[in-house]
């Protein structure tokens, strides 16, 4: 299981021992409790609809950092201290979960300071909201990828050395793969590829990205110790999740390989 962590920059973050979100397995997305302060003047509304308006805005910007959306909510619980300040909270929940129709619990119970009027917190998941109709089909993961190589057996084993990819074989003609988590990239050998391919299979001319189960230093390490020569990095960039710290290399090919970090 991996544990991304989301911080809001608060100070009572580090005080009380918790986060703003913590997303899970690069998947489940996990936030605190939200209220309606509006960080940026460090005020909050005396009206519950303006609170709730707030509300939704901080907590779809924690989603964003998490690599999220407000239409991958699945559900959402509510707390607000008075009754009669729930019923003119529905058309601003209709608003901003219109798409994601979450399940929702509602609890009266008093806040930390009287001035909140409601919280709210949502648990999602990345990537479950809706595709777009005109595709007819969502996309779930990428299982494998092809490279060619002008030397198939210098590039197992550097990937398997530098990587810690495995080796096995497949098929009739025991083909090469290199498996990873649960995706894989299969090798060819330039000129002898195996059909159907691309239409122009070159060595040298992929860009690839591995999320790296350590952080920057250990990856910088790790290189170190193998002899590989760092092109680029660690530098800040942006992943399919969020962000993502890099280190660039080169294969024996010349491909570009990008090894990078999720931030926490």
């Amino acid at each position: 299981m991996t544990r991304q962590l989301i911080s809001s920059g608060s100070k009572f973050e580090d005080e009380i021992g918790y986060s703003r979100g913590v997303v899970v397995d690069n998947e489940w997305v996990f936030l605190s409790g939200t209220t309606g302060y509006d960080y940026a003047a460090m005020t909050i509304a005396p009206d519950v609809v303006s609170q709730c308006e707030q509300t939704l805005s901080n907590i779809q910007a924690a989603l964003a950092k998490a690599g999220a959306s407000i239409d991958d909510v699945v559900e959402a619980w509510y707390i607000v201290p008075n009754p009669a300040d729930w019923p003119p909270c529905w058309p601003v929940l209709k608003k901003w979960f219109a798409t994601a129709r979450p399940t929702s619990t509602l609890f009266h119970a008093a806040l930390a300071t009287p001035e909140m009027r409601i919280e709210i917190k949502v648990t999602a998941k990345r990537g479950s909201s809706a595709a777009p109709a005109s595709t007819g089909i969502a996309i779930e993961r990428l299982d494998h990828l092809v490279l060619t190589c002008t030397d198939l057996e210098a590039s197992a084993a550097w990937y398997g050395r530098v990587l810690g990819m495995a080796r096995e074989l497949f098929g009739p003609d025991n083909r090469v793969a290199l498996r990873f988590g649960r995706q894989k990239i299969n090798l060819h050998q330039a000129g002898r590829e195996f059909s159907p391919r691309a239409r122009i299979a070159l060595p040298g001319s992929v860009d690839l990205c591995f999320i790296a189960a350590a952080k920057p230093d250990a990856v910088l390490a790790h290189l170190a110790a193998q002899g590989v020569t760092v092109e680029l990095g660690p530098v800040q960039k942006t992943g399919a999740t969020g962000p993502i710290t890099s280190v660039y290399v080169r294969d024996p090919d010349g491909n570009l390989i990008e090894i990078a970090s999720s931030d926490p």
